[in-house]
């Protein structure tokens, strides 16, 4: 008798997905997400409750599983305490080179890449051609580290940074020039100035100045398994996750065209 290899091959993939799909079912699982007021489009906290993409992201993955994740909020420091201290299951977003002095004890398991997103200086449109010595002050969101040229510049006394707690505040500062710039992630920053008659034509990124190109994806120090399962869920589910992104308007091209 002739054997189909693929077939058997398809059969026991099918089969061990059934079973770790059965051995999660009607589990609850704890994930520790950024409690941003406003962090648009990926996430925003209204009443309480985590929404935006990643929650329905997540959501999907969850439901695909057969269970349920428990979203917990948290400031990034204390996010970071809890996950390392493995008091929750799951972390997202994450990246093997976040927070490096943090992690340097942790088995930490991360997924393949859910999105692309580059980091870098949005500033008023009139102040495009300023250099990057002449910058002399930057908002940026606490708990966020900036690209490693402006750590140099503040380090060698160059440079200020201004910590501040949401975006409509770095906004606000840029648009009043009481910063030259305000470093943080370019989609977010262009969801806001689209939703702002006020910002819309002001501000700008500028992508003569330092950068970073990052990727986000899960993690989990307890559950390696699962990581595999969201892998895998990325791949079969390819379709939806696109038409996600392009619903709440986070286009991997715009980020591989500012790089």
């Amino acid at each position: 008798m002739l054997i189909n290899h693929k077939s058997v091959l398809s059969l026991l993939l099918a089969t061990l997905t059934l079973f770790t799909t059965q051995s999660y079912a009607n589990k609850v699982y704890t994930i520790g997400v950024q409690n941003f007021k406003d962090y648009s489009p990926y996430s925003s906290v209204k009443n309480n409750q985590y929404q935006g993409f990643n929650r329905e992201l997540l959501d999907m993955f969850a439901s695909s599983q057969n269970f349920t994740f428990d979203y917990k909020t948290r400031p990034i420091k204390r996010l970071y305490s809890e996950f390392l201290k493995e008091k929750l299951d799951f972390k997202y977003p994450d990246n093997i080179n976040w927070a490096p002095e943090k992690k340097q004890q942790a088995a930490i398991h991360y997924s393949d890449a859910v999105v692309q997103y580059i980091d870098g200086l949005i500033i008023r449109k009139e102040n495009k051609n300023k250099t990057f010595s002449q910058l002399k002050k930057i908002g940026v969101m606490s708990g966020f580290t900036p690209d490693q040229r402006y750590l140099d510049a503040q380090q060698k006394g160059e440079l200020e940074f201004i910590y501040v707690n949401n975006y409509e505040r770095l906004f606000k500062l840029v648009n009043e020039q009481r910063i030259d710039g305000a470093y943080f992630d370019i989609i977010i920053s262009q969801h806001h100035i689209l939703h702002s008659a006020s910002q819309k034509q002001h501000l700008v990124f500028n992508e003569k100045h330092p950068f970073r190109h990052g990727t986000r994806s899960l993690s989990s120090i307890k559950h390696p398994e699962m990581i595999e399962q969201f892998n895998l869920f990325l791949i079969e589910h390819a379709t939806q996750i696109n038409a996600l992104k392009l619903r709440y308007n986070i286009s991997e091209r715009k980020v591989i065209a500012s790089r």
